[in-house]
C-alpha cells in the first residue's frame, strides 16, 4: 500500500469510530434523556467534522505543500478555531457533568470563553503565522485538555462526598491512560513544530511528515480510548435500562423468576404499568458483565440517594426495588415488615416529589 492509502483508511477508521460513538451517545439519550449523552455525542461529532477538514484538504490538495516547515498558516485558520472552541467547550462541559458540578456562566461560560480568545489570536492565518506561533495555537489545546484533568482529580480528591468519591474512582484507569496520552499530545506538538527537522532528501518522511503537519496520533489514540470507555459506560447503562424500563420504554426479555402477571399489586403501583420496573438487572447479563454492570447501579443510586437527601434506610429500600422487588421482597431482604416499606416508599415519593413507582424510575434515569 502507499502512504497515500493507509493515511486514507486510517482517517476513515477514526470517522467511523467518531460517527459509531457519536450514534451510540445520541441512543442513549433517546432512552434515558441524560444530558451528558448529548454533550459527549456533540464532542464526538465534532471531532470528526475536525478531521473532515483534514481529509478534504488532502485529498482534494488544497492543503499547503509544506512537509519539513510549520511557518505557514493553516488551510481554513477560522473554521479549524472555531470548530476547537466548540470541542474543547464540549469536552470542558461533559467533565463538568461528570465531576457532578453545576456548569453555568461561572464554572463552563468563562473558561470557554478564555480558550475562544486565545484560540482566535492564535491560530496560524494568513500574514500572521509562524512556526512559534503553531506551536502556540496548538499547545494552548493541548494544555486546556492537561488542565482538565488535573482539575478533575483535584475535585476527585477534595470531594467530601463519599458516593462522589466511588464514583469517580471506577474512572482511575481510564484516567490514568488519559492522562498519559494528554502528555503524549503537548510532547508531540512540541516535538514535530519546534525541534525535529527531517532530512530533505527522503521522499518517504516527507511524505510522511506532510500526512502528520495537521495530525496527532496521541489525540487521536486518545478518542479512541474516550470511545472505548464511552462504549462501555453505555452498554451498562443500556442494560440497566431495559431491565428496568419506565412506562412506555421497551421492556427486555423478562428472566424467569420475574413475578407473575397475576401477583397483587404493591401500593403506589400503578396496575400493570407498575409491573414494567419489575425487572432483575443481576441475572438479565452475562457473568461477566454482571459485577460490571451492578457496580455502575450502585455507583448511580448512591450519587441519586445522596442529592434527593435519602436516609440509609431509604436508600436500602430504594436498592432493592431497582433490583426489581416488590414490597413483600423487600420488607424479606431487609428484615422489616411490608408497612416499614411502604412508609420508606412514601417518603422517598415525598422527597423525590413523585407518587409511583414508574416516576420515581423516571427520575432516577433523567437524572
Amino acid at each position: 500500500m502507499t502512504m497515500n492509502t493507509l493515511w486514507f483508511l486510517y482517517t476513515v477508521a477514526l470517522f467511523a469510530i467518531a460517527l459509531i460513538s457519536c450514534s451510540l451517545s445520541l441512543a442513549v439519550w433517546m432512552a434515558t434523556r441524560r444530558r451528558d449523552c448529548l454533550v459527549s455525542a456533540s464532542g464526538f461529532i465534532l471531532y470528526a467534522m475536525e478531521l473532515s477538514l483534514i481529509f478534504f484538504d488532502e485529498y482534494a490538495r488544497s492543503k499547503y505543500e509544506y512537509p519539513q516547515s510549520f511557518d505557514l498558516p493553516l488551510t481554513h485558520p477560522w473554521e479549524s478555531a472555531l470548530l476547537s472552541v466548540l470541542f474543547t467547550g464540549a469536552l470542558w462541559i461533559w467533565m463538568l457533568m461528570r465531576l457532578h458540578k453545576d456548569f453555568g456562566w461561572r464554572n463552563a461560560g468563562i473558561p470557554i470563553a478564555l480558550y475562544a480568545v486565545a484560540a482566535f489570536i492564535l491560530v496560524p492565518k494568513e500574514g500572521m503565522s509562524s512556526t512559534l506561533q503553531q506551536w502556540a495555537y496548538w499547545i494552548v489545546r493541548d494544555l486546556t485538555v492537561i488542565g482538565s484533568l488535573g482539575y478533575a482529580l483535584w475535585c476527585y480528591r477534595h470531594t467530601e462526598s463519599e458516593a462522589e468519591r466511588l464514583d469517580l474512582a471506577r474512572s482511575k484507569r481510564f484516567f490514568r491512560v488519559a492522562c498519559v496520552l494528554a502528555a503524549c499530545i503537548a510532547l508531540e506538538d512540541t516535538f514535530m513544530i519546534l525541534i525535529y527537522r527531517p532530512p530533505e532528501d527522503v521522499a518517504f518522511v516527507t511524505q510522511f511528515l506532510w500526512h502528520m503537519s495537521e495530525r496527532n496520533i496521541s489525540e487521536n489514540l486518545l478518542m479512541v480510548a474516550c470511545a472505548v470507555q464511552l462504549l462501555r459506560k453505555n452498554q451498562q447503562v443500556l442494560s440497566m435500562y431495559f431491565s428496568h424500563p419506565p412506562v412506555g420504554a421497551p421492556a427486555a426479555p423478562a428472566p424467569v423468576d420475574v413475578p407473575r402477571a397475576d401477583a397483587p399489586a404493591d401500593a403506589g403501583d400503578e396496575g400493570s404499568a407498575g409491573a414494567s420496573v419489575r425487572r432483575k438487572i443481576i441475572e438479565s447479563v452475562s457473568a461477566g458483565g454482571k459485577e460490571m454492570i451492578a457496580d455502575e447501579l450502585e455507583s448511580r443510586m448512591m450519587l441519586y440517594s445522596d442529592a434527593r437527601g435519602l436516609s440509609a434506610r431509604e436508600r436500602d429500600v430504594l436498592r432493592e426495588l431497582l433490583h426489581g422487588k416488590d414490597t413483600q421482597n423487600i420488607a424479606s431482604a431487609l428484615t422489616i415488615s411490608p408497612g416499614t416499606v411502604k412508609a420508606h416508599l412514601h417518603r422517598i415519593y415525598r422527597k423525590v416529589d413523585v407518587s409511583s413507582r414508574d416516576e420515581l424510575l423516571r427520575d432516577f434515569w433523567s437524572s
